[in-house]
């Protein structure tokens, strides 16, 4: 019996893992997952260099925008050029 509830505790944590990884698999076009996402310290497009900006948001899991890419006010992540068609 302990053989049985030792396997279910295994393959929870198995399965719990699995669905926290796969988190990097649903980040929209232009974003790639990190594990050191911090929202607001990334280049967007009303501010699109954040060098020498300290960011005090604790980093977490999250997807962030690609490298040449900026967060637009809509939250999509956009090349520059595409930052002035907003409506």
């Amino acid at each position: 019996m302990a053989n049985i509830q030792l396997v279910t505790l295994l393959l929870i944590v198995i399965s719990l893992w699995c669905a926290v990884n796969t988190k990097e698999l649903k980040c929209k076009l232009n974003e790639e997952y990190t594990d050191n996402y911090q929202p607001g310290c990334e280049p967007s497009c009303e501010v699109p260099d954040h060098t020498g900006m300290a960011c005090i948001v604790q980093p977490h899991p999250g997807c962030t925008c690609i490298p040449g890419t900026f967060r637009d006010r809509r939250g999509r992540c956009v090349l520059y050029i595409e930052c002035d068609t907003e409506h």
